[in-house]
């Protein structure tokens, strides 16, 4: 995939552990030497032709708004700005704006957005838990906040969405390979369905491995993909995944493939086709309320 293609598909803005999946370090030099991309921060880059960015608001970016900026894997893109002031400080509220008042530790920010850290718990805190786990998988995977330090972090909160907050601590997983893997392994975990695997190595009668798949039941043997249009953009992405998928049937797999519409926009008939095709291979599920 060309570099240009593949930050485009990324929003425009990621990190080179991101776009290393998809392009060469050469190619991603030469695009900056060409200066068809410009590196904006250390493994951060972006479309030239995009906008420099706005001048500081009066506060620090927050919550949602600073998980897009160190690019957390946010799955609701919001129009909503938002920002975190002192308690005590007033100001005019900008338009499309939603004010946070908190007194923030000077280490929970760089002076213009809230760190990694800071982001997730507020994340974890107010947003949907979809969105919430999404987030912290996305921090864990790429290093910017361990485990540890955001579990023990959790469990100093008080107050609203600290329950929540500690939940996504806990079930975080650096293993989660997309925020679209994420949300489904959400709606799973929501549903009671909490024995599921992120990037489950299906293997042989022999042992070998035959695939990595996004999210795995290692006792019945189905298999859930989250499919992305971003993987599929050429014939040969195409045909490789072809290949993969019956490779997986032809050894006794039952394989599931959810697209971004599907998880985002119809949890529930994910969840029922997922315990219907459990069912087939004998795992029945209690019924858990969503």
């Amino acid at each position: 995939m060309e570099v240009v293609e593949a930050l485009t598909s990324l929003g425009g803005t990621a990190r080179w552990i991101e776009l290393r999946e998809h392009v060469s370090q050469r190619s991603l030099e030469r695009a900056v030497h060409d200066k068809r991309i410009v590196r904006i921060g250390r493994g951060v880059y972006r479309l030239s032709n995009l906008p420099e960015p706005e001048s500081v608001p009066p506060g620090v970016y927050s919550h949602v708004t600073a998980a897009e900026i160190w690019e957390l894997g946010v799955l609701h893109k919001t129009k909503v700005t938002h920002i975190t002031v002192p308690r005590t400080r007033r100001i005019d509220v900008p338009k499309d704006t939603k004010v946070h008042c908190v007194d923030l530790p000077p280490a929970a920010t760089d002076g213009r957005t809230t760190r990694p850290l800071q982001t997730v718990l507020d994340c974890a805190r107010m947003c949907r838990f979809d969105e919430a786990l999404a987030i912290a998988d996305t921090a864990v995977r790429v290093r910017m906040v361990t485990k540890p330090a955001l579990v023990e972090a959790a469990a100093r909160l008080r107050g609203n969405g600290s329950p929540q907050a500690r939940r996504v601590a806990a079930l975080c997983d650096e293993r989660s390979h997309s925020p679209l893997e994420s949300a489904l392994r959400s709606l799973l975990i929501e549903a009671g369905l909490t024995f599921f695997e992120p990037q489950y190595a299906a293997r042989s009668a022999s042992g070998d491995v035959l695939a990595k798949v996004d999210l795995g039941d290692p006792v019945t043997g189905v298999l859930l993909e989250a499919d992305s249009f971003l993987f599929h953009g050429h014939r040969g992405q195409l045909e490789w995944d072809a290949r993969r998928y019956n490779v997986l049937i032809a050894h006794g797999y039952l394989v599931l493939r959810f697209t971004y519409e599907h998880v985002l926009g119809d949890g529930d008939w994910v969840v029922e086709t997922v315990k219907r095709t459990l069912a087939l291979r004998g795992r029945l599920i209690p019924y858990v309320g969503r």
